[in-house]
């Protein structure tokens, strides 16, 4: 495979490759995302079932919201989506028409499911959102949200040529980054981050690592948990949580999202089998301060083993951009204390 990227095709060749994936390195979160995405993969595979519809329908509408206004990469941009999941951004980078993107995550079966996903062509059609939209009151929302331009991608991703020179995936551990693109001598028009900062060890390192790999004029684009947005009970959760093996976290949770009914007597029976016995301890001992409904809704495994989860404040972000890294606000929604803020920087 040739790619579209000069710098990435002479680079690429000397990383390890499995499967339609690059590694640069493993960071110790692997196995956590590596289960997470691999469920959310195969809950959308099904080409019949009404779930195989929900990955990334909104994801143009998703990235202009992000961003602040309806965007055309103009077949020039070479964009960067750090944290990249299942893809959704990556893929509507595309149809917006980057030149090349790089998808950068530190699970090999997100980016997996990316590529395949490229491979087949296999994007849903995407759907006008009147609502979702969150902390975002009328006069915040970007303009032509509910235009075609807003929704629609600029070019199907069936209709790309050339698709695959166009995309690569990459393994590789956040705090890594910056020597990825310092090794291979590349900058980026455009760094997409979604809400990924608070699961970073360092969230200040994080941005000063985005903005490195920026070309002078590039563009930033972010969202996060903002302070209070992380209820004390996942904080509790976590500190009995994270010693635990993620595989045994994710089948408790799993089978536990797989009961028709949620009650005590359910749940307490999955529990029952000696394989989740430690974690009917730690949930034992929770239920002296929390109710059963409460410790229930709390089972978001992400959160609950994610090595980090920072509540960041954010003032705190938008001072460090201004004035630690220089770089200039061009659009930004407070949407006050627990909500996500979203924001979008230039240099």
């Amino acid at each position: 495979m040739r790619y579209d990227c000069l710098e990435i095709d002479k680079f690429v060749s000397k990383l390890e490759k499995k499967g339609d994936v690059y590694i640069f390195n493993r960071p110790k979160s692997e196995e956590i995302y590596n289960l997470m995405w691999k469920k959310q993969a195969k809950r959308h595979a099904g080409k019949k079932e009404k779930t195989s519809d929900e990955w990334g329908r909104n994801r143009v509408f998703l990235l202009n919201l992000l961003s602040g206004r309806p965007l055309d990469f103009l077949n020039k941009a070479i964009i960067l989506d750090a944290c990249s999941g299942l893809g959704r951004f990556s893929i509507a980078a595309l149809e917006k028409r980057a030149k090349f993107v790089i998808s950068y995550d530190g699970s090999y079966n997100g980016l997996q499911s990316t590529s395949d996903r490229i491979r087949e062509k296999n994007a849903p059609e995407n759907y006008n959102e009147k609502g979702g939209f969150g902390m975002l009151s009328p006069q915040d929302r970007p303009s032509n949200t509910y235009s075609a331009e807003g929704y629609e991608p600029l070019v199907k991703l069936r209709d790309i040529k050339n698709l695959q020179r166009k995309h690569i995936s990459i393994q590789g551990d956040m705090e890594n980054i910056r020597s990825f693109f310092d090794e291979a001598n590349l900058k980026v028009d455009a760094v997409i981050h979604h809400m990924a900062l608070q699961h970073t060890r360092d969230p200040a390192k994080t941005l000063s690592d985005l903005h490195n790999v920026l070309t002078p004029q590039g563009v930033l684009m972010l969202n996060f948990f903002r302070e209070g947005t992380t209820p004390q009970i996942t904080y509790d959760f976590r500190k009995r949580f994270l010693s635990l093996p993620p595989q045994l976290v994710f089948d408790t949770i799993e089978a536990i999202e797989e009961l028709e009914e949620k009650d005590a007597d359910s749940v307490l029976n999955i529990l029952g089998n000696k394989k989740y016995l430690p974690v009917l301890n730690q949930m034992l001992s929770l239920s002296q301060k929390y109710s059963f409904e409460q410790i229930i809704n709390a089972l978001h495994f992400e959160d609950l083993q994610t090595p980090y989860l920072h509540n960041i404040k954010y003032d705190t972000v938008r001072s460090f951009l201004q004035k630690d890294l220089k770089m200039k606000i061009t659009y930004e929604i407070d949407g006050g204390p627990g909500e996500v803020g979203i924001m979008c920087a230039v240099k």
